[in-house]
């Protein structure tokens, strides 16, 4: 019996999931357009970026500011933000809340952005792999930069997004803490 659960253990570990590396988006103004908060949809080619981040073994993520009052837990307010969204969606096609294997909303005022608890909460989720941050907002850009993300400033219409083919790259040189290596195998 004890070499079977050995055997057992040996089996598991293999399949194991490997640590992979996150991405984290703010949304709005960043994944959807709100200049018109009546009228939300996709940036041009935002969803398929991030299929695509998903598609090379990227783990993606929201990191948004809500109002605390939206509820008093993760998934209360992020039920809020859901209906939200889908209330204002003019988009052709639905939001798609599946390709983020995360949500980070704020827990109270004080972790609203830019102040440091979401990041410091997505450094911990991301360990031991490199973490990307994406927003239009410089001040957010700015602290996740001064945590060690590895930083991204999206303008509308002039840089968006890192190409995919540069992602990994970006990732591995710009993200200022330690990192497994195993991240980036295949």
């Amino acid at each position: 019996m004890k070499g079977f659960l050995v055997s057992l253990f040996v089996i598991s570990s293999a399949f194991a999931a490997k640590p992979k590396p996150w991405i984290y988006f703010d949304l709005g103004d960043t994944i959807v357009d709100t200049s018109d908060m009546s009228k939300i949809k996709y940036f041009q080619g935002a969803k398929e970026y991030l299929e695509g981040l998903r598609d090379l073994g990227i783990n993606v993520a929201i990191m948004t500011n809500i109002p605390v009052s939206w509820g008093n837990s993760q998934g209360e307010k992020l039920q809020s933000l859901k209906v939200f969204i889908s209330q204002r969606w003019v988009d052709s096609v639905p939001f798609d809340w599946s390709i983020f294997q995360q949500v980070l909303l704020p827990e109270t005022q004080a972790e609203m952005k830019p102040g440091e608890g979401m990041y410091l909460k997505a450094l911990a989720r991301g360990a031991p792999c490199p973490i990307g941050f994406v927003s239009e907002n410089v001040k957010e850009v700015t602290v996740a930069y001064n945590l060690g993300f590895a930083a991204h400033l999206f303008v509308n219409d002039v840089k968006r997004y890192k190409p995919l083919d540069e992602i990994v790259d970006f990732l591995k040189n710009d993200f200022q803490g330690n990192w497994d290596p195993e991240c980036f195998d295949d």
